[in-house]
């Protein structure tokens, strides 16, 4: 189940599949819950509760209005 949550004005898109103890799988930079979708149906079919959520920025949650460029000093 793919689903939107809101939350202090923010919005965050999960995935989430089976029932019972809850697993949260994160997804690492600059990736999305997708590369993570292998993992549902194993961990679902062992009797956890897994979810996923996309981090800000990343797959369907939401983008900040304000993106300036990344900087670094030497």
């Amino acid at each position: 189940m793919n689903d939107r949550h809101a939350k202090n004005g923010l919005r965050f898109h999960s995935a989430e599949q089976g029932q019972g103890p809850l697993v949260m799988l994160l997804h690492g930079w600059p990736e999305s819950w997708c590369t993570l979708r292998h993992q549902f149906a194993p961990l679902a079919a062992a009797g956890y509760r897994v979810v996923a959520l996309d981090r800000r920025v990343y797959g369907r949650g939401d983008q900040p209005e304000d993106v300036r460029p990344a900087t670094s000093s030497a």
